[in-house]
């Protein structure tokens, strides 16, 4: 560099330079603005929330969650002009979020500490401000499958009948890769959820009803065939777990519902007499996976900022 200050650790990393600008802490809530999506319980926990700050740049939001709880921030959306709202998907909890931004706004009793200007004079880093302090780094990737199985035991084929109650558990995701990493007391993440995944479950019966005389396996008389069909899906997405020393990937279910079709052809005597049909409920996605490419989390110390 030709100009300014750069300061870098034993590592030779740069921790804070006049080059490029640092992200200080802005504001934390507690509890979310909106809860868009909550199952309450099911799906081994749903809640999709979103949490509104006021900002005039677009904020850069970090989570907690209580360790063995999963989250993951899904959007960050501009509202209105400096209203911003943060969507987050969790297994049922509340995160902590924690707004950080690279403007230093301090109060007027902070006369001393440290500031560090770029060229055009722009404050970068200012120690007044709570810089973000980065503990921790690491790549992820999200398990190949949500669940490690699929069944399709009690549900029924007409027209969606299975209540949510009854099929949420064959849906429930189950598969965590954990990764080892050393992590503060009360850990601070940024995690921006890529991946999603789709899965559904097809159910299908039909039946033959003859009002006249079957024999050998035909009707003489009239003849109708029954066709039903249910599609039960979920739809999820890629959150991240902790525990003491890891870091868990795994997904949670941000989506779910089922889509039936229903078909009746007729015949008399063996001749076709025209038949009917109808759907209902709601279309699923593709049954894939997709976005499957590694992902960084960010880890901070949630306790500097409380």
């Amino acid at each position: 560099m030709s100009y300014g200050l750069e300061a870098t650790n034993s590592s030779g990393q740069i921790l804070i330079s006049s080059e490029f600008k640092n992200l200080h802490f802005k504001e934390k809530k507690t509890s979310p603005t909106y809860t868009d999506t909550n199952s309450n319980g099911l799906f081994g926990g749903v809640k999709v929330m979103r949490y509104r700050f006021s900002l005039s740049e677009t904020p850069v939001p970090f989570f907690h969650v209580p360790s063995g709880n999963s989250c993951a921030i899904t959007a960050v959306r501009s509202v209105s002009s400096g209203v911003w709202d943060i969507e987050v998907l969790t297994n049922g909890v509340n995160p902590e979020i924690y707004i950080f931004a690279t403007s230093a706004v301090t109060s007027s009793g902070d006369n001393y500490g440290v500031q560090v200007f770029n060229s055009s004079s722009q404050v970068t880093f200012d120690s007044r401000a709570t810089p973000l302090l980065v503990t921790g780094l690491l790549s992820i990737a999200q398990p190949s499958q949500p669940s490690s199985s699929y069944s399709s035991s009690g549900f029924s084929s007409s027209q969606c009948s299975t209540a949510v109650g009854t099929y949420h558990s064959s849906f429930t995701p189950n598969v965590t890769t954990a990764y080892s990493t050393s992590l503060p007391t009360k850990p601070l993440f940024f995690f921006s959820s890529n991946a999603q995944a789709h899965r559904q479950i097809h159910v299908s019966t039909s039946e033959t009803v003859c009002d006249g005389i079957s024999f050998k396996g035909n009707c003489a008389g009239f003849e109708r065939d029954y066709y039903y069909d249910s599609y039960y899906w979920a739809f999820y997405r890629n959150v991240i777990s902790w525990s003491s020393g890891s870091v868990g990937s795994t997904w949670c279910v941000a989506h779910w519902g089922c889509n039936w079709t229903y078909e009746t052809d007729s015949a008399a005597f063996g001749i076709g007499t025209g038949g009917s049909s109808s759907s209902g409920g709601a279309w699923p996605y593709t049954n894939e996976t997709i976005n499957t490419f590694n992902n960084t989390v960010i880890i901070g110390d949630a306790s500097y900022y409380d």
